[in-house]
């Protein structure tokens, strides 16, 4: 089995976003560097217990974070759009694989899964082309 380690949370959940990317979400969804950067600002102030549609969130993802107040409102946009966060009439949601408010960040994440080529009824690939065809 192949361990990605990491020594540092920040830098667990940037793997854990590229792993769940690759495994479960269509790629024109994947996020940009800086777009994981919010995300992951987003994931650890729900973890603290803070209201992501506050001005509270808005205060610290400015202050501690170094998104300024238009890119708070551009890069919420951007993740709605993609899927990352959810809008809800209560406030703002994440997935409930990146949902920590109630639970401890794991410090450790296991996928299990395989990429398998299979030939039906016989039919052979063609021949590859190092031109692209």
């Amino acid at each position: 089995m192949l361990t990605l380690k990491q020594d540092d949370l920040v830098g667990l959940l940037k793997k854990y976003i590229d792993v769940f990317s690759v495994l479960y979400v269509p790629e024109q969804n994947w996020l940009t560097t800086r777009e994981k950067e919010y995300f992951i600002a987003n994931v650890l102030l729900n973890h603290l217990g803070i209201d992501l549609s506050s001005r509270q969130a808005s205060k610290c993802l400015e202050d501690k974070f170094g998104f300024i107040n238009r890119g708070v409102s551009i890069y919420r946009s951007k993740l709605k759009s993609k899927g990352w966060i959810i809008q809800t009439k209560v406030g703002i949601e994440l997935p409930k694989a990146f949902n920590y408010a109630d639970i401890d960040i794991p410090k450790e994440l296991t996928f299990s899964f395989a990429v398998k080529l299979e030939e039906k009824d016989g039919q052979e690939l063609g021949e590859y082309s190092e031109q692209g065809g």
